[in-house]
């Protein structure tokens, strides 16, 4: 097996390491290909995203890396892409993704803006309690049922290379004290979007940053999801959403057999000549 992962962040957002410092983590680690994906900029303030006057120098720093290590790994440029109805989407682009070998588009923001902030679906339980009172009345079925209508929207509407962390919304989910991952209305607001996920050829990342960090005891997505979307035959990956180099492979090996495990056969690699596939 080839290892590759293209969820990385680094000192650009909210990683905590430079890019080289991640590239040399990613060799020790036998890496065939490293893709940088620091969180794209916000036209508003924010900790984690990267500022929009780094964006040029963030590209120019990578593809001169690409040349420095090409004999050692292979590297890609790219970005994960927020998707904010009416912020960002298909009509409202700030900067120029065209530079990019590859997107990945991830859901972390819900709420209505005109109604007050946004708010992130990883924050604490009690924050996204608040927000859910605020902009869902309270009911977390709706609020949740957003959260993958907005993956819907985002994989018809702006179509990106990789769908990050699917069900990131069950990242406070303890003891179902959101929902239950197993009641058919869930599994009716995933498989919605997993169609569109499918029908806008998108790879499905398994991301494994939520257990190697101690967030969540499954990976993104969990077992019931995975089950569905080898059932749909969309492609998928192994990323580990990595903000830390001791993460850079994290939980790989556990995420191989569970694929296996749950039948699937192959992972997809990306290249800069295009998608091709290899045997799990």
């Amino acid at each position: 097996m080839k290892k590759t992962n293209y969820h990385t962040h680094s000192i650009y957002s909210d990683g905590k390491f430079n890019l080289k410092e991640n590239i040399e983590s990613a060799i020790s680690n036998n890496l065939h290909i490293l893709g940088f994906s620091d969180h794209c900029p916000l036209p508003f303030d924010s900790s984690w995203a990267m500022k929009l006057n780094d964006y040029d120098t963030y590209i120019n720093e990578i593809n001169e890396l690409k040349i420095q290590y090409q004999e050692k790994i292979k590297i890609l440029a790219g970005l994960e892409l927020d998707y904010i109805p009416e912020i960002i989407d298909e009509n409202n682009k700030f900067f120029d993704t065209e530079k990019l070998d590859y997107v990945i588009g991830s859901i972390h923001l819900l709420g209505d803006p005109s109604n007050g902030e946004l708010w992130s679906v990883d924050h604490s339980f009690d924050k996204i309690k608040n927000g859910c009172e605020r902009d869902y009345q309270g009911n977390f079925r709706t609020m949740v049922e957003d959260y993958y209508r907005r993956i819907l929207l985002m994989a018809e509407n702006t179509k990106p290379d990789i769908i990050g962390h699917l069900d990131l919304v069950k990242i406070r989910n303890t003891n179902n004290r959101i929902f239950n991952e197993n009641e058919s209305w869930y599994l009716d607001a995933v498989y919605n979007a997993l169609i569109s996920v499918k029908a806008n050829d998108c790879i499905v990342e398994i991301n494994t940053g939520g257990v190697s960090r101690g967030y969540t005891d499954s990976f993104y997505p969990s077992d019931i999801i995975l089950k569905i979307i080898n059932e749909l035959k969309i492609p998928v990956m192994i990323n580990s959403d990595a903000h830390r180099i001791e993460h850079i492979c994290g939980k790989f090996e556990e995420a191989f057999e569970k694929l296996k495990l749950l039948g699937f056969t192959e992972l997809v690699v990306i290249d800069i000549n295009g998608r091709n596939f290899q045997k799990l």
